[in-house]
């Protein structure tokens, strides 16, 4: 071998290699700090007849979800039970979502949704607020939840809680159709693709730097969100239907609607590389008449991962669900305060924009 080749090499190993050896030792020390994941006790979840979602949560149930307890009403909402019909003079709230609205790892008093009902009832205003999400949904179970809480528990206002996963398809639990069409086989090449970075991002000492700095965040994984919310993307169109069926039937039953749009927990501040990602998702739910909350402000100059209720699980801890509801109060105030019937022989109550 040449004497410069050997020289290339040389320097080659010796830079890499301690470099190397640093990375392992630094994700042996935070994978012996991490504290342990928490497990889940009890079924709160069955198979769902409903060709639309893939299992729904078992009416009545307990549980403990991430080692947060999960009680489940008759409803399979995640919250006490509540009269049907609804009581007269109260304004009735309900949020659907994924995991994030659920409150996974988060105990139920403390997930945003109980929160806003509390800090609205401060407010003087008679008002429920009632947990529908459940964790593991994507965009066509959501819509789907949508259709069954408009039509049961009879809502004044809608809060849909979004995360920037929400368009991905899930993992089947049913068996597949042998045959695949050509759109179905893109939307799961960008769904596989955006799996195998999470993998990536499993090593403790990338989530710990690309988490923090936003360069190598979006290096890791920008691509395939813009890929993912793309015009051309059969899953940005899947997202765009499904909202829209969701507006019909919010303008049928004469439902307010709002769209809370939550933040990658990662890098909170001006640098933060899913802000036109946020924008896109906005202007499609407001061209379908729905109000929309952009919780990104509310986070900006907060250490993300901080905010996760474990290093491998990047929900929102119960000090994130806290910044979410505080967020919120305002404009679903707002919302409540054009619902409020008028008082019985009195005047006429606020109008509804």
């Amino acid at each position: 071998m040449p004497s410069r080749a050997r020289t290339f090499l040389f320097a080659f190993i010796t830079t890499l290699l301690p470099l190397a050896l640093m990375a392992i030792g630094w994700e042996i020390v935070l994978r012996w700090l991490e504290p342990p994941l928490p497990g889940n006790t009890g079924s709160i979840i069955r198979p769902s007849p409903d060709a639309e979602k893939q299992f729904e949560l078992i009416p009545g149930s307990t549980g403990s979800v991430a080692g947060a307890r999960s009680t489940v009403n008759s409803f399979g909402c995640r919250d006490r039970e509540y009269q049907i019909p609804k009581p007269r003079g109260v304004v009735r709230i309900v949020g659907i979502g994924d995991s994030l609205t659920f409150g996974q790892g988060v105990e139920e008093e403390d997930t945003f949704l109980a929160r806003l009902e509390r800090d609205l009832t401060a407010m003087g205003l008679r008002v429920e607020v009632i947990n529908c999400g459940v964790f593991g949904y994507n965009v066509n179970e959501e819509a789907r939840r949508f259709q069954e809480v408009a039509e049961l528990l009879e809502p004044d206002i809608v809060l849909i809680g979004y995360e920037l996963g929400d368009p991905l398809p899930n993992p089947p639990l049913k068996k597949e159709a042998a045959s695949a069409t050509e759109e179905s086989r893109a939307a799961r090449s960008l769904a596989q693709r955006h799996a195998l970075i999470d993998l990536v991002k499993e090593s403790r000492v990338l989530s710990f730097l690309a988490y923090r700095y936003s360069f190598l965040l979006k290096k890791f994984s920008f691509s395939t969100w813009d890929s993912l919310y793309a015009d051309g993307s059969p899953l940005w169109k899947n997202l765009a239907d499904r909202y829209t069926a969701m507006a019909a039937t919010a303008r049928a039953r004469k439902i307010d609607v709002a769209v809370a749009i939550v933040p990658q927990l990662s890098n909170l501040d001006e640098g933060y590389p899913f802000k036109s990602i946020h924008d896109r998702v906005a202007a499609m739910c407001r061209t379908q008449g729905m109000r929309v909350v952009d919780l990104l402000p509310a986070f900006l100059g907060q250490d993300g991962p901080r905010l996760w209720v474990h290093p491998r699980d990047r929900h929102p801890n119960a000090e994130g669900h806290r910044i979410i509801a505080n967020a919120l109060l305002e404009p679903v105030a707002e919302m409540v305060k054009l619902r409020v019937p008028p008082p019985v022989g009195g005047g006429p109550g606020p109008r509804r924009k």
